[in-house]
């Protein structure tokens, strides 16, 4: 390879690198300014706080039945009544 082509070569690269991390950065550039100086409108925060609420509200108790391949002990029935269970 004569000196003409290796300078090409290591200038290509340099390029090749340069436009992979402009490229790899303009998303984070993007992402960091919302152009509001970082501030949420009222509106969306409220809906943030709606969602959050009915989120909360629909958590309900599930029923599960518990099979145990032996006589479950004391400390057994002691966890399934800690966790709000029944034996029958």
């Amino acid at each position: 390879m004569n000196d003409t082509s290796a300078r090409i070569g290591g200038r290509m690269r340099a390029v090749v690198a340069t436009a992979a991390l402009l490229i790899a950065a303009a998303p984070l550039s993007a992402a960091q300014g919302s152009g509001r100086d970082g501030k949420v409108s009222p509106q969306v925060s409220r809906e943030v706080k709606e969602k959050e609420q009915r989120k909360k509200s629909k958590k309900a108790n599930l029923d599960v039945l518990v099979r145990f391949s032996r006589r479950p002990g004391d400390t057994e029935r002691n966890l399934v009544r800690s966790l709000g269970g029944t034996e029958q």
